[in-house]
């Protein structure tokens, strides 16, 4: 049968994206392997890694200064030497509405300053050590939607991906004067833990989840455009975290998002250290999305950052297998580098693609990537 077999590349703690010459060989490798698709990141700390008009519109580099200094595009040549080898490539807009790490957000928020996202207690929006732009303002809306459509224009990509990030916003934020107007009240304050909320708690999540839920209604309609002027589809991949739990602390509707048709595969981040634990993520993901199963080709990473755990062949290989038994479509894996690792004595990219691993045959994508 068709199956995903994805990898995220980065851009931090990988080399991939250096050179051409790196990029030929990790393409090599992952054709050796059997994999079918990857995901080079392209939106990073408020810098692309593609040559981008909006970017350059806006007064910012028009590709990340490494790469100006050099003329080096690497999405151009992940394209290129992807498709050489009948592999799909969906560009990675990593940071989404996150800024920088950089308390100030960095240049882009310098710039625009009022795109600032701000918390319940009045200070700059942050989370997961970074700095965020305002999900909720109009602009920042539009800048958004302009940059991946831009890339997805210009690029023969074969679909666009958002992640935890991207439509998301914290569950603490939302407090700038822009959103409270737009919201018509004066926000509930933040509680403890935004699972107890009261009433007013969850109208106002209910409220911000609605909204990127119109964003995502408004990108999956230009994506869909640019489809139809190159005369093929591109696909709109999505990367949240598992629901419902991206919901209320990310405001990411992903059962809204399946049901409006609004996205044509989702990824969620099963990040788990056991294959017991990863099973319990799966059984969440078929109570929710019975139906939808075949949409999901879920996240897995090779290392567990809150544990340390990192994961052996063997217990990857049980995750591929539960998806599979779950009439999952497939599973993406994060970093690419963790397929060079050797854990255990054995090393993981030959396991999977061994005589008897899971990877043991090439296989097509599903049709929605065709």
């Amino acid at each position: 049968m068709a199956e995903v077999r994805g990898v995220w590349i980065a851009n931090v703690g990988s080399s991939v994206l250096n050179s051409e010459d790196e990029i030929k060989v990790a393409l090599d490798n992952l054709k050796a392997k059997n994999f079918n698709l990857v995901f080079p990141v392209v939106w990073h700390s408020s810098l692309t890694l593609f040559r981008s008009s909006v970017m350059k519109a806006h007064g910012f580099d028009e590709i990340h200064p490494s790469y100006q200094a050099t003329g080096f595009d690497p999405l151009e040549v992940m394209i290129t030497e992807a498709h050489a080898r009948e592999i799909k490539v969906i560009p990675w807009f990593e940071f989404g509405f996150a800024a920088s790490h950089a308390s100030d957000g960095g240049e882009i928020l310098m710039e625009n300053p009022d795109w600032k996202g701000i918390d319940g207690g009045g200070r700059n929006l942050r989370s997961g050590e970074l700095t965020w732009m305002n999900p909720f303002h109009p602009e920042v809306q539009e800048f958004m939607i302009d940059l991946i459509v831009d890339c997805a224009a210009n690029y023969d990509v074969d679909g666009i991906q958002g992640d935890d990030r991207l439509p998301a916003c914290p569950y603490d934020g939302g407090y700038d004067p822009v959103t409270v107007g737009r919201f018509g009240s004066t926000p509930p304050p933040v509680p403890v833990n935004p699972q107890d909320g009261n009433a007013d708690w969850k109208e106002w999540t209910k409220w911000r989840a609605d909204d990127l839920t119109e964003f995502l209604k408004r990108l999956h309609r230009d994506i869909e455009a640019v489809g139809s002027r190159r005369g093929r589809d591109v696909t709109l991949s999505l990367s949240p975290n598992p629901y419902p739990w991206c919901r209320i602390f990310f405001c990411q509707d992903t059962k809204e998002w399946v049901t409006q048709k609004l996205v044509d595969t989702v990824h969620p981040q099963f990040y788990r250290p056991t294959t017991a634990r990863y099973q319990r993520e799966v059984n969440n993901l078929i109570k929710h999305f019975s139906k939808e199963r075949n949409m999901f080709s879920p996240g897995i990473c090779f290392r567990h950052e809150d544990t340390g755990t990192t994961l052996t062949a063997n217990t990857l290989q049980e995750c591929v297998e539960i998806n599979r038994s779950a009439g999952l479509s497939g599973q993406v894996f994060f970093p690419y580098e963790g397929l060079l690792n050797n854990v255990g004595g054995v090393n993981i990219g030959d396991a999977l693609s061994a005589s008897g691993g899971v990877f043991e045959y090439a296989d097509t994508l599903p049709d929605i990537f065709a």
